[in-house]
């Protein structure tokens, strides 16, 4: 089989809409997270009428003061475990909008409330959903912001949650909600929270029949030995002789197998150091394991 690799550079709404219908196989992707980072891209207009002449009204910039601990700079696009640099000592242009016909003009991932940021994500995804195939798998990781437009807001904008309720809305199928678990996680100098070592990874599919390979992980070599005989003498069952161990499942049946059990949805995933211009890449590890278990081989 001859597999032919091609990079398509661009805007992903309008490369997008380049791509034939049902077309293709997985997708796995991380968009910028919500009001963390300015990419330097062009901006983008976001709705309204196309036959406008708009007139844009600047929403302002959202300021950063490194003399505070703040509370995204250990939770946002840290995917490459580098410092959040350009979320400190800065300003993130909030965009502009259109009073005539309410079209905003800016990047992905910089608009003025959370609302607006999944509103335009989940219309990108149901680009997304349209190029995949009905057996097709589409992995989101996407993490949380702390804080709102002020820096007196101190809450989680719950920006993952959001985003899985409306993609649901939208009618797409959530199969997993994937904990990526950072042991090596940035540490944070907050003395009021704990500090936050984990991002979710979110399986969505279009139909309830779709391409899946089972990943097994390992079994715990004690979880073998008491399989072999069916029976825990560690674990009691108070009957009315007394403790006694309790019977446990026996090697080959669903819940116990030497070749690996069905793998759980906390992955413990290292993050990489990246020295190119883009410092928050996630892991090759975080997407391994996506295209082996939701693409076919060949598959795009």
């Amino acid at each position: 089989m001859t597999i032919t690799q091609q990079v398509l550079i661009g805007n992903c709404a309008e490369i997008l809409k380049t791509l034939p219908s049902e077309s293709v196989d997985c997708v796995v992707t991380s968009p910028p997270y919500w009001g963390l980072r300015d990419y330097k891209t062009e901006p983008q207009v976001w709705g309204g009428r196309s036959d406008c002449e708009h007139d844009w009204t600047p929403e302002g910039v959202k300021r950063y003061d490194a003399r505070r601990d703040h509370d995204g700079k250990d939770f946002g696009d840290t995917r490459g475990q580098e410092p959040m640099r350009s979320a400190l000592d800065t300003e993130l242009d909030l965009g502009a909008t259109c009073p005539m016909c309410g079209a905003w003009r800016g990047q992905l991932g910089l608009e003025p409330t959370p609302q607006l940021y999944i509103q335009h994500l989940v219309g990108i995804f149901d680009e997304v959903k349209r190029v995949l195939k009905r057996t097709g798998t589409c992995w989101v990781n996407l993490g949380d912001t702390y804080g709102g437009m002020t820096k007196t807001d101190k809450s989680l904008a719950q920006i993952p949650s959001r985003f899985a309720i409306a993609m649901t809305d939208s009618g797409w199928i959530l199969r997993n909600e994937i904990i990526w678990w950072k042991r090596n996680c940035m540490p944070s100098s907050a003395k009021d929270r704990f500090t936050v070592d984990f991002e979710k990874l979110f399986f969505f599919v279009k139909s309830k029949k779709y391409y899946f390979e089972q990943q097994l992980e390992p079994v715990a070599e004690c979880s073998i030995k008491r399989a072999e005989y069916g029976w825990n003498r560690d674990r009691a069952n108070n009957g009315v002789d007394g403790p006694q161990g309790i019977h446990v499942e026996k090697m080959g049946t669903r819940f116990v197998r030497p070749s690996g059990r069905n793998k759980r949805c906390v992955w413990d995933i290292t993050t990489r150091p990246y020295k190119g211009a883009h410092f928050a890449v996630f892991p090759p590890e975080l997407v391994e394991t996506p295209i082996k278990a939701g693409c076919p081989p060949g598959g795009v």
